[in-house]
């Protein structure tokens, strides 16, 4: 039996390193924050950021309503599935979306399938993709007036959050993505 100083934790600190960032943005507007789209299936717990209500989209049906079925077991948030067909429209009502797919990774000019003139500007979008950090949806929406979230926070915050787990010590995340822009020369 190894005496290792890490005891034995279950965190996901892609989940929680995911909300982080968006939180931050979720607080600017927290009045309004009560519908968040999510398209396609991806990181759920970054539905858990503050939404009352929460949209998830995806393309199979069956991984659709087994991620709201589990959403609505463990959390409180109105939970609906809608299946994507076509380009996907935000709906007027909606406070944030997140592209939480692996579209866009590696691959700044994938195109996510959104109706891009549905990105209004009082929208917040988040992008888990963090290489490359400005995706598609990125740029469309920052070209839209919409305030973007991207996915280097998310990473930096799961390194953050590991280091401390792993270490005992609370790094520096400003310098962290610092170092990440410089290595990915963004």
């Amino acid at each position: 039996m190894s005496s290792s100083p890490v005891p034995n934790l279950g965190i996901l600190s892609g989940a929680t390193g995911s909300a982080s960032p968006l939180r931050q943005r979720v607080e600017e507007i927290e009045d309004q924050a009560r519908s968040l789209v999510s398209t396609l299936q991806g990181d759920s717990e970054l539905a858990l950021a503050g939404a009352a209500e929460l949209t998830i989209v995806n393309r199979s049906a069956e991984r659709g309503q087994a991620l709201v079925d589990l959403l609505r077991e463990r959390t409180k948030a109105k939970t609906q599935f809608m299946p994507l067909t076509g380009e996907y429209a935000v709906p007027s009502e909606a406070a944030i979306f997140i592209n939480a797919t692996s579209i866009g990774l590696g691959d700044e000019a994938a195109r996510l399938p959104v109706a891009a003139d549905t990105l209004r500007q009082e929208l917040i979008v988040a992008d888990v993709v963090f290489n490359p950090p400005q995706t598609w949806l990125l740029h469309t929406a920052a070209d839209r007036g919409c305030r973007v979230v991207d996915g280097l926070g998310m990473l930096v915050n799961q390194a953050v959050i590991s280091f401390k787990i792993w270490t005992g010590i609370d790094p520096d995340a400003t310098v962290m993505r610092e170092a990440l822009e410089e290595f990915l020369e963004v």
